[in-house]
């Protein structure tokens, strides 16, 4: 149901969820490569209060990789010109730093790869940025992670039900995945 298209480039949100409901040493069976960071979300995992986002960037697959690459955007870059001119021109601070990060990178660097966010703005604006069939919500990465081997039921229904607690407003899971 759910497809990987060329990697899935994770938000905050669905970082701390798949670090919370996937035990670090689960996440080994997934191939290298497979999830991607910004920089600014990386860096802010070690204000993670359990530990786990730490531990869930420090798993490798079983080819000894990492199975998360934190991906930069450096000034003099293509996405460093999208980021700090476009993106940011009217930010100062911080905040949304690693959303926009994601999606300047994702606009210069990787065009088979998906922003994967259950923040409504972020979407909206990557949606407006990077158009459809770049943005994913992270029931597509849970149920891709479900149907490629990588989590069993139980896992799949925990971060489920984790992604639903976040926004209710959403039913959870969405009718596409109740079809068998």
């Amino acid at each position: 149901m759910a497809v990987m298209v060329g990697g899935w480039l994770l938000d905050d949100g669905p970082f701390g969820v798949l670090a919370r409901e996937v035990p670090a040493g689960q996440l080994t069976s997934i191939p290298a490569g497979t999830f991607l960071l910004a920089r600014a979300t990386a860096d802010a995992a070690s204000q993670d209060q359990l530990g786990l986002r730490p531990a869930a960037l420090r798993a490798v697959a079983g080819d000894g990789s990492p199975v998360f690459r934190v991906v930069d955007v450096t000034v003099n870059s293509v996405a460093g010109a999208i980021l700090y001119r476009h993106l940011r021109s009217n930010y100062q601070g911080t905040a949304d730093l690693g959303e926009h990060e994601a999606i300047a990178w994702l606009l210069a660097e990787a065009s088979a790869v998906q922003l994967v966010t259950s923040d409504k703005l972020a979407a909206f604006l990557a949606l407006s940025e990077l158009g459809p069939g770049r943005v994913c919500h992270p029931y597509d990465v849970w149920y891709g992670l479900h149907d490629g081997g990588y989590v069993d039921t139980e896992v799949l229904a925990r971060l489920v039900a984790r992604s639903g607690k976040q926004d209710p407003s959403i039913p959870s899971p969405p009718y596409r995945f109740r079809q068998p």
